[in-house]
């Protein structure tokens, strides 16, 4: 277990990337998928509660997580997810 002490979320998940434009993104992969992970575990169930729950917790996350942008809108997770881009 202390291996993961000061490991980065990106740490845990190396393999994912983002087929999205860059410069047109606010918002890095890995925060939206550990957010939304963390929203279901907690027992969100769409995107509202799921967008709701990052905001409530904000500062818990940026202590884990680089959150350069906002925490996604309920339409940005949606847009996102329903594009296939995980």
């Amino acid at each position: 277990m202390e291996e993961a002490i000061g490991m980065s979320a990106k740490d845990h998940f190396p393999q994912l990337s983002d087929p999205r434009i860059l410069r047109k993104t606010h918002h890095k992969v890995v925060d939206i998928k550990v957010i939304t992970l963390g929203a279901v575990i907690a027992d969100a169930d769409d995107w509202v509660e799921i967008a709701a729950l990052g905001k409530e917790k904000e500062q818990r996350f940026k202590t884990f997580l680089e959150l350069p942008g906002e925490i996604s809108s309920r339409d940005t997770l949606g847009r996102l997810f329903s594009a296939d881009l995980f």
